[in-house]
């Protein structure tokens, strides 16, 4: 199976490439592997950073990464305390607070989202969070969050997710959800005191 230049995985398909086998078709002319709607797997014993590298090479969906531990190292090779490396794609990372703090996560190229998936119990400094395009936190949270990452950032926050979010530079979008719903209750809770009663 080699001299093809793009493979597009369909309906749930899994292909299953050990490292020399996804390098020869690599180095046979593959430029492109489209897993939107499949997956694609190591071969027993092909886990790990090689392989990663060269799926990183062509794949053109992202992966779904989920940081195990603080002081994570997560880029295009490393994958130091998570479980996959970013992508040229749209990757998703996920990571509690805790496992954020000391970490250095690159999404590269792709439209890449961070998910802290509980609420973080003290102030979260995502700093070393870069080239990742929006962040959403959690219902619940009291202490703030700190996004220094640029331009092209969507926050996407709600009624009670951080008390406080501070955008460290310029061209950062923020969305605060409760804002509009709150602003159009108080509208209704006004024009019912003042016509229906």
């Amino acid at each position: 199976m080699t001299g093809l230049a793009r493979i597009t995985l369909t309906k749930g398909a899994n292909l299953v490439l050990s490292t020399a086998e996804l390098n020869a078709l690599i180095a046979s002319g593959l430029v492109e592997i489209n897993a939107t709607e499949g997956t694609v797997t190591p071969a027993a014993g092909s886990a790990g950073a090689a392989f990663d590298a060269a799926l990183n090479a062509v794949l053109v969906l992202g992966n779904t990464i989920t940081l195990s531990a603080p002081n994570a190292d997560v880029d295009l090779v490393d994958s130091l305390n998570a479980d996959h490396t970013t992508t040229l794609g749209d990757d998703v990372i996920n990571s509690t607070a805790a496992n954020l703090v000391g970490s250095d996560v690159d999404g590269s190229n792709g439209s890449d989202r961070l998910v802290v998936t509980n609420t973080p119990a003290a102030a979260l400094d995502l700093a070393d969070i870069v080239n990742v395009e929006a962040l959403t936190l959690q219902q619940g949270s009291a202490a703030p969050v700190s996004v220094f990452n640029g331009a092209g950032v969507t926050t996407s926050v709600g009624f009670g997710f951080a008390s406080q979010v501070i955008l460290g530079t310029g061209g950062q979008d923020l969305y605060w959800f409760y804002s509009v719903r709150c602003y159009l209750w108080r509208c209704c809770q006004q024009w019912r005191r003042c016509y229906l009663d």
